[in-house]
Order: structure tokens, then C-alpha cells, then sequence
């Protein structure tokens, strides 16, 4: 698609980095890493208010090996990370993606997210869409 997501070309040391930010979940079929979801617990200055908010967590990094896609792993991922902010006193799950990225907003909105605006990150070549699911 032409996107620059900075998951797909960050190195071993922004990685580490960026641990610091939050926790990284993994699904694993014992032998590889199949897919990942990040929680984060900090947030920086230039984020978006709605990421900053005391009741909202944001989770990103999310993905599941292109070949395992379509069997439910990605649901199960999501239905971690959403439980595990309702039982961390979340409100609120927020996330971003490329505005081009059809699918995945499709995908998004399936599960409850709804619109909330736009937003241009500086590092990335894509205006993102921010949006949020109430966690009942």
C-alpha cells in the first residue's frame, strides 16, 4: 500500500526504546512469534488529548502474521488487550491508523470503534484516523 508504518522498519534499538512506553503482548505458537499488541501506560507530548485522557488507554503494534491472518488470532488479541484495560480501570480503548487503510478501519469499526479525527504523526507518510470504543 505505499505506507510507511514505523513498525515495519523500526530497529532493534527504537524497539527497546519503545518498550518503555508500555507493554508488549505476544501470541506465540509455542516455536515464533505470531502476533503482537502494544499497551501503553505512557504517553508523549505531542500525542493526541483523547490518548492522554486518565480513563483511555491506547494500544498499537497490533498485528498477526500475514498467513495466519482470517483465523480469529487478531479477535483474540484484541479481546485481550480490551479486557485487560477494563480490569486496569479503563474506560476507553483509542488506537490510530493510516486513513488508507480501508480494511483495517472496516475491521476497527466491526468491533465498536467509532471515528473521533485525524491525525498527522511527523514520522509517518499517511494521515492517521483516531478511534475510540467505549469499554462497557
Amino acid at each position: 500500500m505505499g505506507l510507511n508504518f514505523i513498525a515495519t522498519f523500526q530497529d532493534a534499538d527504537y524497539t527497546r526504546r519503545y518498550l518503555e512506553k508500555g507493554k508488549c503482548f505476544v501470541l506465540s505458537d509455542g516455536k515464533k512469534l505470531i502476533g503482537t499488541v502494544f499497551y501503553y501506560t505512557k504517553m508523549w507530548d505531542d500525542a493526541p488529548e483523547i490518548f492522554k485522557d486518565k480513563d483511555t488507554v491506547l494500544f498499537g503494534k497490533f498485528a498477526v502474521l500475514p498467513e495466519l491472518q482470517g483465523l480469529g488470532l487478531g479477535s483474540r488479541l484484541l479481546d485481550f488487550i480490551e479486557a485487560h484495560a477494563r480490569e486496569n480501570g479503563k474506560s476507553r480503548i483509542v488506537l490510530d491508523t493510516s486513513e488508507k487503510a480501508d480494511h483495517l478501519i472496516d475491521y476497527y469499526e466491526k468491533r465498536g470503534y467509532k471515528y473521533v479525527h485525524h491525525w498527522q504523526w511527523p514520522e509517518v507518510n499517511y494521515r492517521s484516523v483516531v478511534m475510540s470504543k467505549e469499554l462497557t
